[in-house]
């Protein structure tokens, strides 16, 4: 809201990167409640009128999972959670890049304990890149994670699961 700050974006910035607004409990909570992207809608519209990329921040993090399309059957699971990315990508076709996963990747085992990588692992994790590449061919697609940089012991498991998981 302060002008000044907006001012200060648009100077240094070239990139726009929304927090919280498009994770599940503030996109669409429940399975039948309508998508409310308006407060994301807000942020991309400053983007485009500034001319500045818009990079969508996250499809899947493993803290807010979208409960509503887990189950024991993976093709009910690509059909609800496909149909969540396909929705998503589609409404901001020009995002220049997409955070398919955030934060999968642990440092004492290979992937987080989250209910539907622990159930379908690198087929989940597939799925849910290759959907995405299909919705933005032309967008660039990553895995966002933290302490892969880091020189410190404790930091190297978590450097070796990331270079398995890729």
């Amino acid at each position: 809201q302060d002008p000044a700050y907006r001012r200060l974006l648009v100077h240094h910035c070239g990139l726009i990167v929304p927090q919280w607004q498009l994770k599940p409990r503030f996109l669409r909570p429940k399975r039948n409640s309508p998508y409310n992207f308006a407060p994301c809608d807000a942020i991309h519209g400053f983007a485009v009128r500034n001319r500045m990329a818009f990079h969508g921040h996250t499809l899947f993090w493993h803290e807010e999972p979208i409960r509503w399309a887990e189950s024991g059957d993976f093709d009910a699971v690509k059909e609800s959670y496909g149909g969540f990315i396909r929705d998503v990508v589609k409404h901001y076709p020009d995002a220049e890049s997409w955070d398919v996963f955030n934060e999968i990747v642990e440092e004492q085992q290979r992937y987080r304990d989250e209910p539907l990588i622990r159930r379908y692992g690198l087929q989940f994790i597939d799925f849910c890149l290759r959907t995405t590449h299909e919705m933005a061919p032309r967008a660039r697609l990553s895995i966002n994670e933290y302490n892969l940089g880091c020189d410190r012991d404790w930091c190297r498991s978590k450097q070796a699961n990331m270079a398995a998981l890729l």
